[in-house]
């Protein structure tokens, strides 16, 4: 009787463990939140730190800006578009990134 008490101690302790891991993985996943997960703008999934946190409020507006400097009718929103269904755009990723990360940095500085 005492080995099946014991036994059922050591489960509940088990199954508390778990789910504190799990309660904690699942905080974790938060400050995985990329920008696909937040714009409704078509840009290549990133993520970005305001001031070392994750501000989902200035990332929309990182988006927005990024978006907007990006020519309406250009080559870069049909490749942005391209990454950010996850297609594969061959050699002009070197041009876009090198876009990307100026227009990146500038609207950042806005924010």
């Amino acid at each position: 009787m005492i080995f099946i008490y014991n036994n059922y101690r050591i489960k509940k302790k088990i199954y508390l463990i778990l789910f504190l891991l799990s309660v904690i993985s699942s905080c974790d996943n938060k400050k995985n939140i990329t920008s696909k997960d937040i714009c409704s703008e078509e840009l290549p999934p990133f993520k970005e730190k305001f001031n070392g946190d994750y501000d989902t409020t200035k990332l929309k507006l990182l988006c927005k800006c990024i978006w907007n400097n990006l020519p309406k009718d250009g080559w870069e929103r049909k490749v942005s578009r391209k990454l950010y269904n996850g297609e594969d755009i061959g050699w002009k990723i070197k041009s876009f990134s090198t876009i990307f990360e100026l227009n990146l940095k500038k609207c950042k500085s806005k924010i």
